[in-house]
């Protein structure tokens, strides 16, 4: 199941083409529409199996723009939990 933010743009649109390219390879998904605040919490606690996560930072700053990418012991945020 792929967990995604019940926003049009660009949540929604990138989920749908998400689910549809991996039927394309076989791979059977579907996507669960939450509001922000569920999405928010089931990344924080890792309760996913795929999640949708945009970075839509408003001004370039890639100091701000890569935090979420560094390993979880580095930054809390890294909802994927890798090291």
């Amino acid at each position: 199941m792929l967990l995604n933010r019940n926003i049009d743009q660009p949540y929604k649109y990138v989920g749908t083409w998400l689910v549809d390219e991996w039927s394309k390879i076989g791979v059977k998904a579907t996507q669960k529409m939450a509001p922000t605040g569920p999405w928010l919490d089931a990344m924080r606690t890792g309760n996913f199996e795929v999640v949708v996560e945009a970075n839509c930072n408003g001004v370039v700053n890639p100091v701000m723009d890569t935090q979420k990418y560094l390993p979880h012991t580095g930054y809390a945020l890294n909802g994927s939990g890798a090291n």
